[in-house]
């Protein structure tokens, strides 16, 4: 089971993930994060700190919705990720492009 809850301000979406973020999920957080982007805001921000796996496809997913949030100018942050996920991050080498805020 996998939720991404958006909750905004005016200048930011937060996106609270919770559950499994694999191949049969990664398409509710593109919606999410597609409808952020959709609605004019400054950042977003990912928070993590609810979701218990990832596998690659979620990985691939996230560095994708990333680059794409940098191209229209809007920073997409990483809100306390788990040390699974931040381990994934660095054996991967994502986390030197992905913005991480350790929460």
């Amino acid at each position: 089971m996998f939720n991404a809850t958006t909750t905004e301000d005016a200048l930011a979406s937060v996106i609270a993930l919770e559950g499994d973020l694999d191949m049969a999920t990664t398409r509710t957080l593109q919606a999410a994060v597609l409808g952020a982007l959709d609605s004019d805001v400054r950042s977003i921000v990912l928070d993590m700190h609810e979701l218990a796996f990832i596998d690659s496809s979620g990985l691939r997913t996230i560095v994708g919705l990333h680059e794409r949030a940098r191209r229209t100018g809007v920073k997409m942050v990483l809100r306390s990720p788990s040390p699974l996920a931040v381990q994934i991050f660095a054996i991967t080498g994502q986390d030197e492009v992905l913005t991480i805020d350790p929460g």
